[in-house]
């Protein structure tokens, strides 16, 4: 294994089995990751990972969870990684040619929808012999595409916990419903067949702890609310950022769709009435969207989001499919912000106390946003549920319930 040297030997050792390397305010399952992450290391837990995806990153990440980090598909040299299997190194090809001769894509996507990949054989294989070196107390598998693993891991690991992520067939119905295949096309009995294999699953709202429980009645179950971390901007509801809105996306099939769908049918029409409205919109999504729209800047990924996000009067969420939670309003909480969202994007998300979203369909969501960029006096009141909201999804709130899942 490679990264910095463990703590003490006296510490019971979990092993995460995930695509990445979780790092912040990339993508809704790296923060989900790393809100685990952070409740094993705040009970005293040594945390190393094994990293199974082939899409390998240039350099090391920086990690701040203390443990160290294996790839399947890549070794060290130095600060870099190096891919080492045939599929590492066409995925890191393409990432270099995508960079030298920008393709241009649209939002436009294919009606066909990857949403996760399993391990396969020979990958299971490998990941044992690595697990069967040096036996963890817990292995944690990052969705049930990582469950495989469960094959190949020494007899002697007592826990064994799901990190859900999503119920998957209830996201394969809802990207069907908007006219999508998922692929792979989970279904209940598949998933209920994977879920049994574990001891413990973490499942991210109240909603899919209820279908985890009936899908895995032996196993033991947690509901684990994604944690905003670190300190949070103040939430006082932007009064003078005049008519700035923020919008914070991954490349997620259900994002670039939210996004392409509110810049043609929603953004037009707030322009009109708002002629000085600007958004801003952070996040690798702004790869899939190289054209100019007015009043819209497409920062990228961006290391600074406190920044940018102080500058804003609210942020949006215009997802329309999906499932679990929408990690992104939770991002914009910690950063201070209210936010105007789907139904969809509300779905999940506790009613008490009192949020501080407001949820307006699609044929109301342009005249909701103009309404909360001009009723300052109402963006203020709900910017101050923010702190209260916020303590449901605190560290001290994960480590507690992920507790549970490990008691002897």
């Amino acid at each position: 294994m490679t990264g910095s040297a463990p703590p003490s030997n006296a510490a019971r050792r979990a092993v995460l089995v995930c695509e990445e390397v979780p790092v912040a305010g990339t993508n809704g399952a790296g923060s989900y990751n790393l809100t685990v992450l952070r409740a094993l290391r705040a009970l005293g837990w040594r945390i190393d990972l094994l990293v199974t995806g082939r899409r390998v990153p240039e350099r090391m990440p920086e990690t701040d969870f203390g443990g160290r980090v294996d790839f399947l598909h890549a070794r060290q040299v130095g600060p870099f990684l190096v891919p080492t299997s045939p599929g590492a190194v066409a995925r890191s090809v393409h990432r270099f040619l995508k960079r030298v001769r920008p393709s241009g894509q649209g939002p436009a996507q294919g009606r066909q929808i990857a949403i996760g990949r399993f391990l396969s054989d020979a990958e299971v294989r490998a990941a044992g012999r690595r697990l069967a070196a040096t036996p963890p107390d817990a292995v944690f598998a990052d969705t049930i595409f990582r469950s495989g693993v469960l094959a190949a891991i020494p007899p002697e690991v007592r826990h064994r916990i799901l990190i859900g992520h999503d119920v998957f067939h209830h996201r394969v119905a809802s990207l069907r419903a908007n006219g999508f295949e998922a692929t792979p096309a989970v279904d209940r009995a598949m998933e209920e067949r994977l879920y049994r294999q574990f001891t413990g699953v973490v499942s991210i709202n109240a909603s899919d702890d209820r279908t985890a429980r009936e899908m895995a009645p032996g196993a033991r179950h947690a509901t684990v609310l994604p944690s905003a971390g670190g300190a949070q901007l103040a939430a006082d509801g932007r009064p003078h950022a005049g008519h700035r809105l923020f919008y914070l996306g991954s490349l997620g099939a259900h994002n670039v769709d939210g996004l392409a769908w509110f810049l043609e049918h929603v953004w037009p029409a707030i322009r009109l009435r708002l002629p000085d409205a600007t958004l801003d919109v952070a996040g690798a999504i702004a790869e899939r969207f190289p054209d100019p729209v007015v009043g819209v800047t497409f920062h990228g990924r961006v290391r600074d989001l406190e920044a940018l996000a102080s500058r804003c009067a609210a942020a949006v969420n215009p997802v329309r499919m999906g499932s679990g939670i929408k990690i992104k309003m939770v991002d914009y909480f910690g950063l201070g912000l209210t936010c105007v969202a789907t139904p969809k994007a509300a779905e999940g998300f506790p009613q008490d106390p009192a949020p501080p979203f407001e949820v307006a369909g699609e044929d109301a969501f342009g005249d909701a946003v103009v309404t909360h960029l001009t009723d300052i006096d109402a963006r203020v009141a709900m910017a101050s549920r923010v702190p209260a909201y916020l303590t449901l999804f605190s560290d001290a709130a994960a480590a507690e319930r992920v507790s549970s899942l490990l008691a002897d």
